[in-house]
């Protein structure tokens, strides 16, 4: 299976999102959700993570904006990618998608396709993605988690230890 990373529906306190790019504007409170990282080999370490977007906020929850869940038992594919201001983070995937540009698409439960969709430093303005608490120290984090999981698979000789395969429960 690789590494598994599992975006949970259990509240584990609050954060906070900004309505403009840039960290700009007033924040505003949101729930924060455990996010679970595991490995073949056992191990297992927790996030916390937003979900939210500024039109989920304002109760426009029709509006298909927050990172879909995917469909039961097809994991979105994570991809891991570096550069820009996000620095690391996972991009999420789903087979039978097709790209734009760049971009990689997922539909799952979702009423549309949604491009572009990842896991990356918060608090910032979402438009869907899953946002790690802790800006940068909290994306190091991550990275750092799951370098260490792949690793450890690795000197297991786990099959697939670079596979990342990425699940959203429902909220």
């Amino acid at each position: 299976m690789a590494i598994y990373i599992e975006v949970t529906n259990t509240c584990v306190g609050k954060g906070k999102i900004y309505p403009l790019l840039g960290r700009r504007g007033k924040a505003v409170s949101v729930p924060q959700y455990k996010m679970i990282l595991k490995n073949n080999s056992g191990s297992t370490r927790n996030f916390s993570v937003t979900r939210d977007t500024m039109d989920t906020i304002k109760g426009n929850l029709a509006g298909d904006r927050e990172c879909p869940p995917n469909k039961s038992k097809i994991p979105y594919i994570g991809i891991s990618r570096r550069g820009g201001l996000k620095g690391f983070r996972i991009e999420l995937s789903e087979p039978g998608i097709p790209k734009q540009g760049e971009a990689h698409g997922i539909r799952g439960l979702g009423k549309s396709i949604r491009y572009n969709m990842q896991i990356h430093l918060g608090p910032a303005k979402s438009e869907g993605c899953i946002l790690l608490k802790g800006w940068h120290r909290g994306r190091d984090a991550f990275e750092q988690t799951i370098l260490r999981l792949i690793k450890e698979d690795k000197k297991h000789q786990q099959a697939c230890p670079d596979k990342i395969y990425v699940v959203i429960k429902k909220r």
